[in-house]
């Protein structure tokens, strides 16, 4: 009976800690977001925002798995600003309509778990603009890995330690 309450609850606390990645992922992701549009919405147009590149730039500073993709909407393969720290196979899966942000989970090519937001914004002109943001979830995959070695290899641990309290 022990034994079964111990896997229990270390199946929950591994399905909480993947649920709380997810909506910290999702949380981190949409304020980003909310500020490359912003600073997207204030350009003049679309030579503008490769001009202030640098803004954007700034914004993207101190996320190693931060990537940026900005397109023209009929653009999407001929990027006006890609900004990220490796390549990656990005295949925009996402072509919101709207100005409401889109999520979409997917894995590139090495198999990286990946979260993308993307959103179109007016430019001052009226132009429209898709603005990608993709966050690389492998650190949150290692993580959840590394919890569930270490509940294995626990196991028989905590097995030997109920076996001896009980007998």
């Amino acid at each position: 009976m022990s034994l079964a309450l111990v896997a229990v609850f270390s199946a929950f606390g591994y399905f909480m800690l993947s649920q709380g990645l997810d909506r910290i992922a999702k949380a981190a992701l949409e304020s980003k977001m909310s500020s490359f549009s912003h600073s997207l919405a204030a350009s003049s147009d679309a030579q503008d925002v490769t001009a202030r590149s640098h803004a954007l730039i700034e914004l993207a500073m101190g996320h190693s798995n931060l990537y940026v993709y900005i397109v023209r909407p009929d653009h999407l393969y001929s990027p006006l600003l890609t900004i990220g720290p490796q390549p990656m196979q990005f295949q925009p899966g996402i072509a919101p309509s709207t100005p409401e942000l889109a999520l979409q989970e997917w894995q590139d090519g090495p198999n990286r778990l990946m979260l993308t937001g993307a959103q179109t914004v007016q430019l001052k002109d009226g132009t429209s603009l898709t603005a990608y943001l993709t966050v690389d979830r492998t650190s949150d995959q290692e993580l959840l890995n590394a919890l569930l070695k270490w509940g294995l290899a626990a196991f028989p641990l905590i097995l030997m330690v109920i076996l001896v309290v009980v007998y």
